[in-house]
């Protein structure tokens, strides 16, 4: 399973999506159900940019996801935007 980075809003500071995907990834794989890769252990096999190049993926974030996925031989990907209570209220 591919775990994604969190995506955060309301004025979070994006490390806060890293980290929170970090935590995510090592509870999901502690329960010993799922081989988790998460999204930095991706990002450090393969840049970016260098993974859409080898994998020929279009523009489309989705399409590249579930092709990366596949190459990975990755069954499932987790992928969520940040919670309501997640972000901060004046």
């Amino acid at each position: 399973m591919i775990v994604t980075d969190l995506t955060v809003a309301g004025g979070l500071d994006a490390a806060m999506g890293s980290a929170l995907s970090e935590a995510v990834a090592q509870e999901v794989a502690s329960r010993g159900v799922f081989q988790v890769v998460s999204s930095h252990e991706v990002t450090q096999l393969i840049g970016i940019e260098r993974q859409k190049q080898l994998m020929g993926c279009p523009d489309d974030a989705q399409s590249c996801l579930s092709e990366l996925a596949g190459a990975l031989n990755a069954r499932f990907v987790l992928s969520a935007p940040s919670p309501s209570w997640a972000t901060p209220t004046s």
